[in-house]
């Protein structure tokens, strides 16, 4: 889960980019490369490349800067659109930089050349579609386990029975709250 290093004050990262630098090889693996803001990378390409990916002010005034063709919605207009979901990141109103609370603002630019750089050099994706391709088809298989200890087996009946009552309450709130939340919604 790489993505959790995207902030260069966190502990985490503090502790793992000096492991990470020392290793001969080093491959960061995730399911979402950068969660909301190019800045959240720059740590993870800076793991891999300190040499390409020195200075995190640089990034920040190359990848996180408004872009004068960004639409209200925050997105780059030049940058990957969102049915294209193999770009790096989305943008969203702060930086790591900008904390203060002023009026949200978009902070992103240059995003097509930042998805380019990191398909090129750094960043290999490979979506559920493709890879499920070539995976063998789900196989279920029920095991039943003999718990000969009786004492031990009648507990874990009751423990079961017990689990099986709470999530069919926990079923009943819920399709009541969403009932109630679809009622709300009409109004």
């Amino acid at each position: 889960e790489c993505h959790d290093l995207k902030n260069g004050k966190a502990q985490r990262t503090r502790a793992l980019l000096p492991v990470l630098k020392a290793a001969k090889r080093a491959i960061l693996l995730t399911g979402t490369p950068a969660l909301s803001r190019p800045i959240e990378v720059f740590w993870q390409l800076h793991a891999l490349d300190a040499d390409q990916w020195a200075d995190a002010a640089e990034f920040h005034k190359r990848y996180c800067q408004p872009s004068s063709s960004s639409s209200a919605s925050g997105t780059a207009s030049s940058g990957p659109t969102a049915t294209q979901s193999s770009a790096p990141m989305t943008t969203t109103t702060t930086t790591e930089r900008n904390t203060s609370n002023t009026a949200a603002a978009p902070r992103a630019s240059h995003l097509e050349e930042l998805h380019t750089l990191l398909r090129a050099t750094l960043m290999l994706r490979r979506n559920k579609a493709s890879i499920l391709t070539q995976l063998p088809p789900k196989r279920r298989v029920r095991r039943r386990v003999v718990i000969e200890d009786a004492e031990l087996a009648s507990q874990l009946r009751a423990d079961l029975d017990e689990f099986r009552e709470r999530a069919s309450e926990l079923a009943a709130v819920s399709a009541a709250a969403a009932a109630r939340d679809a009622k709300a919604a009409s109004w």
